[in-house]
């Protein structure tokens, strides 16, 4: 990539993919201890990935920016302008996680046919 390419990805970084934790709204990740829903709390500098007990990555974070980054793919984020999380699933919870989504996406699909 160029230096004005490597620029322009470094500002949809900053802009789309930065997780911050927040509370006290219906988004909110913070749980009544303090702690990110979303494991942002748990980041810590790592030379390498590796896996939880349960399967879930620990991804590479190479220095204190990082720590809050989301999880992503460079040639996605560049051809799409806002916020695309991409992550690793290869554990017995994605089929879990599958139908979790699966059933979330058509009820509000009824919920909006309904109404």
């Amino acid at each position: 990539m160029s230096s004005e390419e490597d620029k322009i990805y470094a500002k949809k970084v900053q802009s789309y993919m930065i997780h911050k934790c927040s509370s006290g709204s219906v988004n909110s990740c913070l749980d009544s201890n303090g702690r990110c829903t979303k494991n942002f709390t748990n980041n810590m500098i790592r030379n390498t990935t590796t896996f939880d007990e349960r399967g879930f990555p620990q991804y590479k974070r190479s220095t204190e920016k990082s720590l809050n980054v989301v999880p992503h793919n460079k040639k996605i984020l560049m051809s799409w302008d806002g916020h695309a999380n991409v992550e690793f699933a290869g554990s017995t919870f994605l089929v879990l996680y599958l139908y979790k989504v699966a059933f979330t996406i058509l009820l509000t699909h009824l919920l909006i046919i309904a109404f």
